[in-house]
């Protein structure tokens, strides 16, 4: 599906639209009976409606050479190439 426009400013380049389940459909969407069909009605029509917010985080978390699993990777922080 296309980005909708929340998403196309977060994924700029791609504007991929990722899929956020409505958590009033998580026992559907975990259900062992889950077929094809019921999988594509889940996608198409399940995405949540609450709002998503978005800020920059540390390009710490793009290392593969530490450990990314603190609290600190997640903070807000300034937009690359800013000062202030």
């Amino acid at each position: 599906m296309e980005a909708n426009p929340f998403f196309t400013e977060v994924h700029n380049v791609k504007k991929r639209q990722p899929f956020v389940l409505d958590e009033g459909l998580y026992d559907e969407w975990f259900n062992s009976n889950l077929n094809e069909e019921n999988v594509l009605e889940l996608i198409a029509n399940g995405f949540t409606s609450k709002e998503f917010n978005a800020h920059p985080v540390s390009t710490d978390l793009y290392r593969r050479s530490i450990d990314t699993n603190k609290a600190y990777i997640l903070e807000k922080t300034p937009p690359p190439g800013l000062l202030f």
